[in-house]
């Protein structure tokens, strides 16, 4: 069993399960594999700055974050809550660079997918956002908050479309 939980299968689980309890547990084991490192002091580490943050200690939370990703620049999962903390410090050029990386080293990570529709969407690229939210949804059909922002933008790219029409 082990063998096939690799986050290609789980990915694929993800989009044909039948019921949201179902995608919930598939939600929860991809989490935990991508906080997963080979180092456990590595993801010891992580869990600290995810407590940190849920503890309202962003800043500490960062510094946390990047000594993980100069520790090892591959951890996409650091380099997503480097990201995280960034855009919640109102950093959204840092968190952008850092979103993207988490990206380069993981393309289909739904969480990042979705910060960077939200950075888009904070810059006013209303188009970009709708289509990391897009693809964050496609990814993970049952992740309602990629669906609602994904809708939310697409309503307000029509807004704006029509402002600029009569214009």
């Amino acid at each position: 069993i082990a063998q096939k939980l690799s986050m290609a299968n789980l990915n694929s689980l993800l989009q044909n399960v039948e019921n949201q309890v179902d995608a919930y547990a598939v939600q929860e084991t991809i989490k935990e594999m991508r906080k997963a490192h080979v180092q456990k002091e590595t993801q010891s580490k992580l869990e600290c700055g995810i407590s940190f943050l849920v503890g309202g200690d962003g800043k500490e939370a960062m510094e946390v974050y990047k000594e993980l990703v100069e520790d090892d620049p591959n951890y996409a999962e650091a380099w997503n809550r480097l990201a995280t903390c960034q855009f919640m410090l109102g950093d959204n050029e840092a968190s952008l660079e850092s979103t993207k990386k988490a990206l380069e080293l993981e393309p289909n990570h739904v969480q990042a997918l979705s910060g960077l529709g939200l950075i888009y969407f904070e810059e006013g690229e209303y188009k970009e956002a709708a289509q990391a939210f897009r693809k964050s949804a496609a990814l993970d059909p049952w992740s309602l908050v990629a669906t609602k922002l994904s809708l939310t933008v697409d309503l307000m790219n029509r807004v704006i479309f029509r402002e600029e029409l009569s214009n």
